[in-house]
């Protein structure tokens, strides 16, 4: 057991956790969490390799060894506001909200999703560093990153064959780490309502019912043009270079805008796809 950290416990924020930890078995704990975002929050736990455990107002404690130094200076009192009432954490010297949340895997081996703590407004695809947004660069700069697809707040890193992500991952995001919600274009306003032209309700529907399900692969479509009842759009990210992005197209996308458009489309093409 550490010795106790500048850490203080109002009455009533005592008071309630005595109650919560009556019901709990004899060696529960106060665990001391860190959000995504900066921000403290409590739960109740038991005690894990690394923790850092210390002793308040007659209470255990506990906080990951790395946030040890955070916590001095914390305030731990019980706000009485009706429904919402709770405990409320304020003080202690939290680490910087961090900006890539988590990563994750796509159906694309060469593709993978990297998640943000912040929106990064509208899409868009890159290939080279020059004409990047600022912030980025240093991705698209990275040896083995072939292209890149931000849309609102993630960046799918496509990468070239012969490149691991078991090496290019913490480089990638490291890179994230230092983007700034200021160093990207901020968001702009959709556009307004469809003239009613087949393409403006197109790219309507592909926006609401189509797009939401590639985005969480790490990918997304884009409506290029309506030729002769014919849609021909791209898939970008991690959908862009997938091995089974045709079996997607004709499987799943043509088949709804084909239901959702009848006798207005005859049929889908895939446009020029985003290079590897």
């Amino acid at each position: 057991m550490s010795d106790a950290p500048p850490l203080a416990v109002t009455p009533l924020a005592k008071s309630k956790l005595d109650d919560y930890l009556s019901e709990e078995p004899g060696d529960t704990v106060v665990r001391i969490l860190l959000e995504d975002d900066g921000r403290f929050g409590l739960s109740l736990d038991e005690r894990s390799e690394g923790d850092v455990a210390f002793e308040a107002v007659g209470l255990t404690f506990v906080v990951g060894g790395e946030y040890r130094s955070s916590i001095e200076g914390l305030k731990i009192d019980y706000l009485e506001q009706g429904a919402s009432s709770g405990f409320s954490l304020t003080g202690g010297r939290p680490p910087a909200p961090k900006t890539v949340l988590r990563s994750e895997t796509t159906p694309n081996p060469d593709a993978r999703k990297f998640v943000l703590a912040f929106n990064l407004g509208p899409s868009g695809t890159y290939e080279q560093a020059e004409g990047a947004p600022e912030g980025l660069r240093e991705v698209l700069e990275l040896e083995g990153v072939s292209s890149l697809f931000h849309a609102q707040s993630f960046v799918t890193v496509t990468k070239t064959k012969d490149a691991a992500w078991s090496d290019l991952e913490p480089r990638v995001t490291e890179a994230l780490s230092r983007l700034t919600q200021a160093g990207v274009a901020a968001a702009t306003a959709k556009a307004g309502p469809a003239s009613g032209e087949l393409i403006d309700r197109l790219q309507a529907f592909i926006a609401a019912d189509v797009a939401p399900f590639l985005q969480q692969d790490g990918g997304d479509i884009e409506l290029v043009a309506v030729e002769s009842g014919v849609a021909k759009v791209r898939l970008v990210g991690a959908c862009g270079t997938c091995p089974s992005a045709v079996m997607t197209l004709r499987m799943g996308v043509e088949r709804r805008l084909l239901a959702a458009f009848p006798g207005e489309l005859t049929g889908l093409e895939l446009a020029d796809a985003v290079a590897s």
